[in-house]
């Protein structure tokens, strides 16, 4: 009788002794948990300039085509563009860059490259078939 009651009396300590662990634990995770949203921020919640400052984007020039127009040097990641562009002469391949990527009309380009209106626009939409013609090529 005796020894029954020390092996109640015990697995009561026992019960009581993980109760008291389970519950330390428990309160520890919840206060760590507490303080880690104190001091984070979930990304999603940053905007887009926040998110720019604490991200980055590896480019490597490996991938990169350079090009020159007008003493500008505009930079092509695009492999396939790239090959395409590259393989345009120097005047169509300066209206193409001045149209679209320093987005000069027609009579800017006319005015920097000594030509009219009619010529720029006509050689710049020879131009874009050419190109697509090109990069359907390498497909």
């Amino acid at each position: 009788m005796k020894n029954q009651r020390e092996n109640e009396w015990l697995a009561q300590q026992k019960d009581s002794y993980f109760k008291l662990s389970l519950r330390g634990a428990a309160r520890n995770y919840y206060k760590r948990i507490k303080k880690i949203r104190e001091r984070e921020i979930s990304f999603d919640a940053l905007s887009k300039e926040e998110q720019k400052h604490l991200s980055h984007f590896d480019q490597y020039d490996i991938n990169e085509f350079s090009f020159k127009a007008l003493d500008e040097k505009f930079s092509i990641s695009d492999d396939e563009l790239g090959k395409a562009l590259s393989k345009l002469p120097g005047e169509l391949l300066s209206i193409v860059l001045l149209s679209f990527f320093l987005g000069m009309n027609d009579r800017e380009i006319g005015e920097q490259l000594k030509m009219g209106n009619s010529t720029v626009a006509y050689r710049r939409n020879r131009t874009i078939e050419k190109l697509r013609e090109l990069m359907e090529e390498t497909k």
